[in-house]
């Protein structure tokens, strides 16, 4: 919590000052046995078997008695013997809302040793609000151990704690026109930042007065610790914070002429707060351009373009137009003949020496097939049954041959040539030459 108010000092003149109050939550710092007030006590042993008096163990009465009124046990619960001994284990749980239970860890010392048993010291290794608490205990040798167990009295002792007091003066920041200082350490007690408003702050609760700039431009910082052992004075020295500044030797820069940025000047000390800097010549921002002679196909023509900021022109020659050409598309013919006792097939590329004027060819062939499988169809690559042969080279001449076995000398073959091309708009088009419809009986060398 923070209170502002104003203090006194020599003479009549009185400081701004801020107290910081730190509320620390309450805490217990003597320990008190809750056992007694408890809302109810209860056993898992069944009531048929449930010995001596349960409500004594937080009767207050902690005697080593060897009585049934002042004492609880599992005797009647016991698988045999008549005699108690120290439990083999102790288990404590809690529970903050009384169904789930949680186990807790502990230390434990034994405070005195009787002839009837012993007084043990439990303390949780955590601090714990619970709404309830089991104490689990375990008989030597578990369920089927000889002896019983007994508890006489239990304490539950509240936590008992202490309020730790700051003896620290240090500041966590110093800011300066509300920004904060850059390279702050709380043991570096001196500081020359420019502005004008000083404030402090603590993370150990040290209580700050800030003392007005003096003569000497410095404004001092007083601390004292929380316990008021210690205390510490840091000092920031302001500079003039140039609140007031004005931009000089500006210029704006043109299409062939740097500019610049101007110089920051304080208009309360004359110092130059920011250098400025050169600002490059913009180049003209030519626009699209205006055709001032039209290209042909015998002259040269002429772009003209203008800088949109400053009107400066500038001229840029077009090509002269080319003549644009009409591909044709290649053309095949086929023949055949008689080679060795094969029939041989020719592909002739009409006008050869002129393929510039046409499509380029991307590959040639045959395709052939026995007039009686064709039947009625039309033959091409896409016939079911043809059979395709693509040739890789073709002759100076622009033909190409392959040869074929025929099955008779008799036996009729359709016969077709084709050549590929690709065509302005990239598909691959094919170019069949007309059907020969041959045998091989009916050719000549």
């Amino acid at each position: 919590m923070t209170v502002k108010g104003i203090a006194g000092i020599i003479g009549d003149e009185t400081l701004p000052v801020t107290c910081n109050v730190r509320v620390a939550e309450a805490v217990n710092t003597e320990s008190t046995n809750v056992a007694p007030i408890v809302y109810s006590l209860t056993q898992n042993i069944d009531s048929t078997y449930q010995s001596d008096n349960l409500n004594a163990v937080n009767d207050g009465i902690a005697d080593f008695q060897d009585n049934t009124s002042t004492r609880w046990s599992n005797y009647n619960n016991r698988t045999r013997s008549d005699s108690a001994a120290l439990p083999e284990s102790v288990e404590f749980q809690y529970s903050l809302n009384g169904t789930d239970y949680t186990s807790v860890s502990f230390s434990s010392e034994t405070v005195q040793t009787a002839s009837l048993g012993q007084e043990i010291a439990y303390t949780f290794d955590e601090v714990i609000n619970p709404v309830s608490v089991r104490v689990i205990l375990t008989q030597q040798g578990g369920t089927s151990g000889t002896h019983c167990v007994g508890l006489i009295e239990a304490e539950m002792m509240t936590y008992a704690g202490s309020v730790e007091v700051n003896a620290s003066a240090d500041l966590y920041g110093i800011s300066v026109d509300g920004i904060e200082v850059s390279g702050f350490e709380a043991d570096k007690l001196s500081y020359e930042i420019a502005g004008s408003v000083v404030t402090a702050e603590t993370n150990v609760n040290a209580g700050i007065t800030i003392l007005p700039v003096y003569r000497d431009s410095v404004v001092r910082i007083l601390t004292v610790s929380e316990d008021g052992s210690k205390t510490k004075t840091y000092e920031v020295k302001l500079s003039c914070a140039h609140k007031d500044t004005s931009i000089m030797n500006e210029k704006e820069a043109t299409c062939t002429e740097n500019g610049y940025t101007g110089d920051e000047v304080c208009a309360i000390c004359g110092e130059t707060v920011t250098v400025g800097t050169v600002i490059s010549a913009t180049g003209h921002r030519w626009d699209s351009g205006v055709v001032t002679k039209a290209a042909t196909i015998e002259e040269e023509g002429i772009m003209t373009y203008t800088c949109t900021a400053c009107g400066e022109t500038r001229n840029e020659t077009i090509p002269k137009l080319e003549e644009i050409k009409t591909l044709k598309v290649p053309q095949i013919t086929v023949f055949a003949s008689q080679n060795n006792g094969k029939i041989r097939m020719t592909g002739a590329i009409a006008d050869f020496g002129n393929q510039d004027d046409y499509y380029r060819i991307t590959g040639q062939g045959f395709v052939y097939m026995s007039k009686t499988l064709l039947g009625a169809k039309s033959l091409n690559v896409n016939t079911a049954g043809r059979t395709k042969v693509s040739i890789k080279t073709v002759g100076s001449t622009g033909t190409y041959s392959y040869s074929m076995t025929s099955k008779t000398s008799s036996a009729v073959y359709v016969i077709r040539a084709y050549l590929t091309y690709t065509n302005s708009n990239g598909k691959t088009i094919y170019v069949y030459s007309d059907p020969i419809y041959t045998s091989y009986g009916s050719l000549t060398e």
